[in-house]
């Protein structure tokens, strides 16, 4: 006669492995995720315009992008920031940018000296004594790169008008990033207020 054996459950424990062998788990690759495999027909007009203007809110809206999308977004698409959404996009346009420069034969260091010039530009340096304007063609090229336009006024003298000194300045600014920060701030504050009309 065969008499069969009462088995025991038995609970299986778990298995804890020792401090410092534990498994690790993989990272998620977020940077698959927030690369898109084909921009859209949309992503593509903002990128053709801004290559053009390089004014993000312009391009967003050409590219029939909602004028709050366009108010509040457009600037961080182009931007290296953390916060960017559309960090591809900023590849796309920094990518195509670099070529342009390079056909042109156009550093960045071109650019920033002829801001320079003009951002930090003397009136003096155009006028000699008894307050006439010099001589433009003697003036060294520095000074004369300051220079927008020459006419004749209708009593017969010469009126130069200079580059904006402003605009030079603002643009040395957002080169350096002195800007970047502050419209962040500000865009997320009015993205913020937005969503709040809406609950």
């Amino acid at each position: 006669m065969v008499v069969a054996k009462n088995k025991r459950n038995v609970s299986k424990k778990a298995y804890n492995p020792p401090p410092g062998r534990e498994k690790k788990q993989p990272k998620p690759d977020n940077k698959s995720s927030s690369r898109p495999k084909k921009l859209t027909a949309q992503e593509q007009i903002f990128i053709d315009q801004y290559l053009i203007s390089l004014k993000p809110e312009e391009a967003a809206l050409i590219a029939e992008y909602a004028a709050t999308t366009s108010h509040t977004k457009a600037y961080l698409w182009v931007s290296n920031s953390k916060n960017n959404p559309k960090p591809y996009i900023y590849k796309i346009i920094q990518k195509k940018l670099t070529k342009l420069s390079e056909d042109a034969g156009v550093t960045a260091k071109m650019i920033v000296e002829e801001f320079k010039k003009i951002g930090f530009a003397n009136i003096k340096d155009l006028i000699k004594l008894g307050n006439k304007i010099k001589d433009v063609s003697q003036l060294p090229s520095e000074v004369a790169a300051v220079v927008e336009s020459i006419s004749t006024t209708k009593a017969g003298g010469v009126k130069i008008a200079m580059h904006s000194k402003i605009k030079a300045l603002e643009n040395l600014g957002k080169i350096k990033g002195i800007y970047e920060r502050d419209n962040r701030q500000k865009a997320e504050n009015l993205a913020d207020f937005l969503k709040e009309m809406k609950e």
